[in-house]
């Protein structure tokens, strides 16, 4: 069974491939900074084994913190 895999934006339901980090319209609103660390930090196939890199979720953490401090 596959599970859904959807936008990691905040409230944002749009359905995205597995390895994509969010949507078009919300990766594109990040910094390229923030896009670039995403991107410098995935392995391929973290998504399948579920192991993402400390390095990976420290980036996550970083993108979800920017977005948090853009809503106030």
């Amino acid at each position: 069974m596959n599970k859904v895999h959807t936008c990691h934006w905040p409230g944002c339901d749009r359905r995205v491939p597995p390895a994509r980090w969010g949507c078009r319209v919300h990766w594109f609103r990040l910094p390229l900074v923030l896009r670039n660390r995403i991107c410098a930090t995935y392995v391929p196939g973290q998504e399948i084994t579920k192991t993402p890199s400390a390095a990976y979720i420290a980036a996550a953490e970083d993108v979800q913190q920017w977005i948090a401090e853009q809503q106030r």
